[in-house]
This record gives C-alpha cells, sequence and structure tokens, in this order.
C-alpha cells in the first residue's frame, strides 16, 4: 500500500493506493510514481515497523485460456486496472507473476493458468503518516514521486501456464487433475478470496485497456501461429504466401508498438490532468486504430487458412502423395477436363490424380478420406503408381466435384442435358469424368450389367462403344446428324478411296489425348489396356435406373505375335476378376471373317 506524500492530503482516502507487487525491490518508505507505476527512490529512514499476521484466505484458481481477442489473464489474477494498462504500455518492467505477459505460446481454447496467492503478513510502519512525512526529508521534484510505500504485504504469488495437448478426451483428463490440485491447495482454507475490478468509474482506463489488449492477444496469436504452428512442408509449396504474412505481422506489430508510445504519453498526461482524456478519446477513434483489428483478423484468417493447407499436405505425404497446385499447371476457366488431364497426367501413366479444392474437402471429408484410401490401396498393388493431389484452390477453374485422373469411368446420364455433360468450349465434346466409387472402380451394385467386348484388332470395339454412348445421347438419326457427334474414345482405321483405291488414315477424336491408345503402330491392338465405360439407361417399370457397363479390351491377333496375346488374355483376367459378376461377354467379328481366332477356340 502506498499513500500520497502530499501532506495537505494525507486523510483522504483516495490518496491511498493498492498495487499488486511485480517488482521485488520495493520496502517500506520507497517512493512511488503512480503516473508510471514504477518506484523511483529508495529512502532511508528510521521510522519503527510492525510485522501483522494476515487474515486473508488462500486463493488458488484455474483459467481457461480462450481465443477471444478481449481474454484478460492479469484482471484475471486481481491486478489493478491501472497497473495492468501500465505493463501493457511497457511504463512498467514485466517481472514476477506480471510475466505471464511474456508468455511464448500461442493462448487459446486448450491453455491453462492456475493461479495461486497466499499471503503470510503485512508490514508497515508504526508511526502515523503525519509524523514520517514531518520527520523525513524525503520529497524531491526531481524524483517524481506521487506516493510512498507506508505497508507491504508478504507471502507466495504464483502463477503457471499449461498448454495442453489439442484432444478433449486428454485435455478433460487433465482439467479433473488440476481441479483436484486446486482443491488440495485450498483445503486447510475456510474461504476464498473473489476479486473484481475495483473501479468501474474509470472508462477511458478501461477503453484503452480493452483495445490495447484485444491488438495484443491477436498479435501474438498471429505470431505464434506463424513461427510454431506453420507445418515445415508448407515453406516449398507457398513460401511467398508466408513470406507476404510474415511482412504483413512485423508491419502491424509496428504499428502497434507506435500506438504504445502514443498511448503511453496520453495515460501519463490524462493522469495529472484529467482534461488531457477528450485526446484519448480521438486517439481511439482515428482510423487507423479502427482498421488495425480488422487486418489483424484478417491475418489471422490467412495463417489459419495456411495452417490447415500444411497440415492437408503433411497428411498427404505421409500417404505418399505428391502435392501440386493446379494453378502453377496454367489451369485456368478456359480449361476443361481434357486438356487438364493433358497438362496433369500428360504421357506419364504412371500417375493418379486426385482432384479436389479446400470447399469440397470442407463439405465431404468423408469422400476424400475414401478416394485418398482407394489409390493408397492401388498403389499397394502396383509400386510404379504415383499418387498426386492437384489442389484446384487457387485456380480460376471451377472444380464442380472431386475427381480422379485418368478416369476409369466415364458417366452419360439421362438426367445431364448437353451442357452438363461437355465442356461449353468449342471443338469436340468433351465427356464428363466422373469419380471413383468409394470403394472399387470395377466393383458394381446389383443394377449394373456388365459387359465384356472381345474381339480382334481393328475390328472396331471402341468404335462400338462410341455408338452405343451416341445412340443413348440422342433420340433420333436425324438429331445425331445435325449435332456433334460423341467420341469418348478416340479411334482410328484406314479405307480405300477413288478409282486407284488409295488408302487413307480416318481418326476421329483427340488422338493424343489417351494414353490408353496407340495409333502409331499399324497391326497392333490400338487399345492398350481394359477400360470401363458406364453408361445410365432408362428407368424400368419399377422406376428404378439401370446401369450398363461396358468393358473395352486389347484386340487378339496381335503383329507383335501370340505371346503379346496371352499378356492382353492374362491382363483381361486380371481385370475382370474385380468384377463381382459378368451378365454377358460380347464377341465382334469382322464381317469377312470364315474362321474363329485361335483365342476365340
Amino acid at each position: 500500500m502506498a499513500k500520497s506524500v502530499n501532506t495537505n492530503s494525507i486523510e483522504k482516502s483516495f490518496d491511498i493506493i493498492e498495487r499488486k507487487a511485480v517488482n521485488p525491490v520495493g520496502r517500506l518508505g520507497s517512493l512511488y510514481d503512480s503516473f508510471r507505476d514504477i518506484i523511483t527512490h529508495q529512502t532511508s529512514q528510521k521510522c519503527q515497523k510492525q510485522l501483522l499476521k494476515s487474515s486473508e484466505s488462500v486463493q488458488c484458481k484455474i483459467i481457461n485460456g480462450s481465443v477471444d481477442s478481449s481474454f484478460n489473464v492479469l484482471e484475471c489474477i486481481g491486478i489493478e486496472p491501472e497497473l495492468r494498462l501500465s505493463l501493457l504500455l511497457n511504463l512498467t518492467k514485466r517481472s514476477g507473476i506480471a510475466e505471464v505477459l511474456n508468455c511464448p505460446h500461442r493462448i487459446d481454447q486448450y491453455t491453462r493458468f492456475l493461479y495461486y496467492s497466499w499471503t503470510y503478513g503485512k508490514q508497515q510502519f508504526l508511526e502515523n503518516e503525519a509524523w514520517i512525512l514531518e520527520n523525513m526529508a524525503i520529497w524531491n521534484a526531481l524524483l517524481n514521486a506521487t506516493h510512498m510505500i507506508t505497508s507491504i504485504s508478504f507471502g507466495i504469488h504464483a502463477v503457471i501456464v499449461f498448454q495442453l495437448p489439442r484432444e478433449d478426451t486428454i485435455t478433460n483428463k487433465i482439467d479433473r487433475i488440476l481441479e483436484k490440485i486446486r482443491d488440495q491447495l485450498l483445503r486447510e482454507e475456510k474461504s476464498m478470496l473473489t476479486l473484481t475490478c475495483e473501479d468501474d468509474a474509470l472508462l477511458v482506463t478501461d477503453s484503452i485497456e480493452q483495445n490495447l489488449l484485444q491488438l495484443r492477444n491477436l498479435l501474438r496469436f498471429a505470431g505464434t501461429s506463424l513461427d510454431e504452428h506453420i507445418p515445415n512442408l508448407l515453406n516449398v509449396h507457398f513460401f511467398e504466401k508466408l513470406k507476404k504474412a510474415y511482412t504483413q505481422w512485423f508491419s502491424l506489430r509496428s504499428i502497434y508498438m507506435n500506438k504504445i508510445q502514443q498511448f503511453s504519453k496520453l495515460v501519463i498526461d490524462a493522469r495529472s490532468d484529467l482534461e488531457k482524456t477528450r485526446e484519448i478519446n480521438q486517439a481511439l477513434q482515428d482510423h487507423v486504430q479502427r482498421t488495425m483489428k480488422k487486418d489483424i483478423q484478417e491475418l489471422i484468417r490467412k495463417i489459419s487458412d495456411l495452417e490447415i493447407k500444411g497440415h492437408l499436405i503433411t497428411d498427404l505425404w505421409q500417404q505418399k502423395f505428391e502435392y501440386k497446385n493446379a494453378a502453377k499447371y496454367n489451369i485456368d476457366k478456359n480449361d476443361n477436363i481434357i486438356t487438364i488431364e493433358r497438362k496433369l497426367v500428360s504421357n506419364d501413366r504412371r500417375k493418379l490424380i486426385l482432384c479436389s479444392n479446400d470447399n469440397l474437402n470442407e463439405n465431404n471429408p468423408s469422400k476424400l478420406k475414401g478416394f485418398r484410401r482407394i489409390l493408397r490401396e492401388k498403389q499397394r498393388s502396383n509400386l510404379t503408381l504415383r499418387l498426386i493431389y492437384a489442389d484446384f484452390s487457387y485456380s480460376s477453374f471451377r472444380l464442380q466435384d472431386m475427381i480422379i485422373l485418368p478416369s476409369n469411368e466415364i458417366d452419360y446420364s439421362e438426367n445431364h442435358s448437353k451442357q452438363q455433360v461437355f465442356s461449353q468450349i468449342s471443338g469436340p465434346p468433351t465427356p464428363r469424368f466422373l469419380p471413383v466409387p468409394s470403394e472399387s472402380v470395377l466393383v458394381p451394385n446389383d443394377k449394373t450389367i456388365n459387359i465384356l467386348l472381345l474381339g480382334e484388332t481393328g475390328v472396331g470395339k471402341s468404335t462400338f462403344i462410341n455408338a452405343f454412348a451416341n445412340y443413348l445421347t440422342f433420340d433420333s438419326f436425324e438429331q445425331a446428324e445435325s449435332s456433334e457427334p460423341i467420341v469418348i474414345i478416340p479411334v482410328s482405321f484406314v479405307m480405300t478411296v477413288g478409282d486407284n483405291f488409295e488408302e487413307r488414315i480416318v481418326k476421329f477424336g483427340e488422338l493424343d489425348r489417351f494414353d490408353n491408345e496407340n495409333f502409331n503402330t499399324l497391326g497392333q491392338s490400338i487399345t492398350q489396356h481394359c477400360k470401363s465405360y458406364t453408361f445410365d439407361l432408362k428407368r424400368n417399370e419399377d422406376d428404378n435406373r439401370r446401369k450398363v457397363r461396358i468393358i473395352d479390351t486389347p484386340g487378339f491377333g496381335d503383329t507383335r505375335g501370340l505371346d503379346q496375346d496371352d499378356q492382353n488374355m492374362e491382363h483381361i483376367l486380371q481385370y475382370i476378376n474385380n468384377v463381382t459378376h459378368l451378365n454377358a461377354i460380347c464377341f465382334l467379328l469382322k464381317p469377312n471373317t470364315s474362321r474363329l481366332h485361335t483365342f476365340f477356340r
């Protein structure tokens, strides 16, 4: 406790102030500057002292941290409003329990403060204040003292900070342990002292404190998030975004420190002259002060997005996925699935690419998890596969659903308009690629009719599938003639023209798009691997929609010989082994075939 050194106001109660001791150097008779909340001078005096036993109860409580920008731990542990403000403004050195303000870690809902206070006794002068002031030459205007310490309560003040694991089950258990510790510390005491705010009338002080505390907590939250909670892998893929976030944080921190200096001077002036409180109100309302909080909150939002993205990249890396930013592949709103697949897949058949964005992941996390599981299972069975996650969050191309490239299934639904099924850019129509199903791309439901296509090389299996797609899409032959034909599999064949029977190669579709089709070697099977295509049929009498899955296969009679035919047959058997059933096997024959191929027999 300190009393005013003004001898004319000794009897006035408002000249007596109390402060929690955050500076251990204070002694009886020390001079105190209440404008700055600092000890200015140690006096040498011969006054008699007495020791009184304290009647105060032990205090012990658990304080839950919060991400709320108005969270005030100093207020929770009973630091006086004036001293809290002085600590925030750096007018008073942060020592003792006030060092909790320097906590280097992020304060959030998983932070706990255990506060303990025990007062053993009080030391004070035996002489009254008037005698002390009259018999001690202590006043010196150069010392800037406003009060003298006349009594000191001593004991223990402690604050312990816990950062709990980010798992609610473990956190709840630790909370129960902390409560037991608190109850044990309180057990021998009859009551617990509850501290409240002391002066509601100091509206200006409260406004400054609340304002500065919010800015400080927000800045600290942003800084510790950048330093401690950003995964290292994010530096590889988003270095520029991180650099920009750090630059913005340093800029905001510089503005905050300038505000601290400004308000430090204003508070000192206002404490000595109440007429100057108007200047504080004006400073609180200026443009920089009003926009700074919004700027920090926006920075925290960006950091939070980066933190989430960093954890996603780390999880993908642990599951053997490569992370790719679609925007870096020049994918934009003018692209379609064909051009996207060309840019991402290129000619590398080892790639399996999961395409998604942040919104799709947030709205359907189970779907994302299922896709990742499926691709990991595929990689386990074929270690040469490269798993890639293509992030469309920063691309102007609007991805409507998660897809996997290259696609194993193409869906032509009766309910989809041509604008939905095909890309709206000029050129050949583009089939809409559907995501891989939740279990296996070849495990159908009971409503799917599975048909296996077999035939010699060049018999027209792929052409048959194209024709089937056109048949389902158009209502009449006239409509098909007047519309762009559907080419879901590029085809190439030789025909003779003119009187000299010149051979011409006819190409239909974008031949360089599909690495599953080889158009370069005459006599070899054009289709290189099995691939399935699913079509929606019309509803039946029970109003149930049936699907037909046609499985395209490499042709027999390959010019590379019987060994290649053996390999193709083994591949076909392995492929259909994933199908629960086959409804039909369709053999396509050339019109001039006089006998069956060896493999048919």
